[in-house]
């Protein structure tokens, strides 16, 4: 039995695909992978009703296949997923996303080897001990993304003058 609606139902491909394009390249695209589904999945609600688009992976394979589909902006890693070190992982990722920023969380400093030496810049990646208070972790981001910002309108800046 057909359900009756109050609307018109229109095929997917009559759908504006620009407009929703438009509306995701406006937010903020964050990858946000981490083995226990609890924490992802509170962090990523919490980054999307904050104005980002957050993308949630639990383990290494779907967030290469993320990153492939959608290259972030920013990552928010742990420093071990599934026993595979999330610092691999942002390098990995880096490759596909080589402006993508990172914040990696660790238990302690220094933690399993992990080096800035992968990242031409240290203000390319954060690490956070943990525990970590999701507030803190949203305003890092808001901080990342505004220096992904100034780093922009200089290079505009610079452009420009010439």
């Amino acid at each position: 039995m057909p359900v009756k609606t109050n609307f018109p139902i229109v095929s997917l491909s009559s759908v504006p695909q620009a407009d929703y394009q438009s509306s995701a390249k406006e937010s903020p695209t964050i990858l946000l992978v981490h083995p226990e589904r609890i924490i992802a999945d509170t962090l990523s609600l919490i980054f999307n009703t904050n104005g980002f688009l957050a993308m949630t992976a639990y383990n290494v394979s779907t967030a290469m296949e993320s990153a492939l589909l959608a290259p972030p902006q920013l990552l928010i890693v742990d420093g071990e997923i599934n026993h595979k070190n999330g610092n691999n992982l942002a390098a990995s990722i880096r490759e596909i996303a080589p402006d993508c920023k990172v914040i990696l969380f660790v238990g302690h400093v220094g933690m399993n080897g992990l080096t800035t030496s992968l990242y031409q810049d240290e203000n390319d990646i954060v690490f956070m001990t943990k525990p970590i208070h999701p507030a803190t972790v949203l305003a890092r981001a808001r901080e990342c993304f505004q220096a992904m910002n100034r780093k922009l309108s200089y290079a505009l800046g610079d452009v420009l003058l010439e």
